[in-house]
């Protein structure tokens, strides 16, 4: 009996059997979405990571793994998480040692929305978090008097 197997086999196998067990199990179409989403963040958060680059201040963390996007700059810290479910993004910040719930993303008619606005989410909000985290350390020159 011969055991192998062509890779067009197998992928047409893989294909037949995962399209059955999705249509068998249920495919959770809201936690798809946000994940996807959830994935543009770390990528558009490793861009943030790399202009950063090299810094001399020991006050300064910036950790992506799966699941949990983190950046520390002295006191303050901002943080997007996966949530457990995989069915919504939490954004938070920690200021001197508060923490706060920014924002919950959630998946609402293909789109994925900010409970806090009711909005469609986009990159502008997440870097308007940015600024709000980051505005007495980064952004105290801007401040108006």
């Amino acid at each position: 009996m011969n055991n192998e197997m062509k890779s067009g086999d197998e992928t047409t196998f893989q294909d037949e059997f995962s399209k059955r067990a999705k249509k068998y199990l249920g495919e959770n179409s809201d936690e798809i979405l946000v994940k996807e989403r959830y994935q543009e963040i770390s990528v558009y958060m490793n861009h943030l990571r790399k202009k950063i680059g090299s810094v001399k201040n020991k006050n300064y963390e910036f950790l992506i793994v799966p699941g949990e996007s983190f950046i520390k700059i002295e006191s303050a810290q901002f943080k997007v998480a996966l949530g457990e479910s995989g069915d919504f993004i939490h954004i938070m910040n920690v200021i001197n040692g508060e923490q706060n719930s920014l924002d919950k993303l959630y998946k609402k008619d293909e789109f994925l929305l900010s409970q806090t606005s009711d909005e469609e989410f986009t990159m502008e909000l997440l870097e308007n978090y940015l600024r709000t985290t980051f505005k007495d350390i980064l952004y105290h020159d801007l401040r108006v008097q």
